[in-house]
């Protein structure tokens, strides 16, 4: 059961949301694309990388070895294959990543973090730690975080 959903004859003709469903959807859009763009920006600024070149290094970063599978790193990333390509090869332009041949399989690669890229990371993760915190998490009430994050987790596997 949604907890939006209004009677029929609240919906407008025009998007067919009610009232309060347009208001959530317009505050949702708002929120993410304002705060997205806020935080690709700081990045962008200070180190030359978008937020999600460092999410994708971040999960490079994460790994024992600092490498991952190419498909596994576009699952990470949720970006398709072909979008995680094209981010490789600019991260691969700055140095900040690398390719290295799969030998368990010829035609796989991995997508590994430089030292470079790794100082780069450890230099962006403050920045973006502190606009996370900013613009998301000391937004959110201690007693409704753990609500908001189970509806977040639900969203997102209705998505998939």
């Amino acid at each position: 059961m949604a907890l939006l959903s209004p009677p029929p004859e609240a919906a407008t003709p025009a998007d067919g949301l009610g009232h309060t469903e347009r208001a959530f959807w317009r505050a949702w859009l708002q929120a993410t694309q304002s705060l997205t763009d806020r935080l690709d920006r700081e990045l962008n600024d200070d180190f030359g990388i978008t937020i999600a070149d460092y999410e994708a290094m971040a999960h490079l970063a994460a790994d024992p070895d600092g490498r991952l599978r190419m498909s596994e790193l576009a699952d990470l990333a949720l970006v398709s294959r072909s979008r995680l390509t094209y981010r490789i090869n600019r991260l691969e332009e700055s140095g900040l990543v690398r390719r290295e041949p799969c030998e368990s399989d010829k035609r796989g690669y991995f997508a590994v973090l430089t030292e470079r890229g790794a100082a780069v990371l450890a230099q962006a993760q403050p920045v973006h730690v502190a606009g996370v915190r900013a613009g998301l998490l000391d937004q959110v009430p201690a007693e409704v975080a753990d609500t908001l994050l189970a509806v977040l987790d639900r969203i997102a596997a209705a998505s998939r």
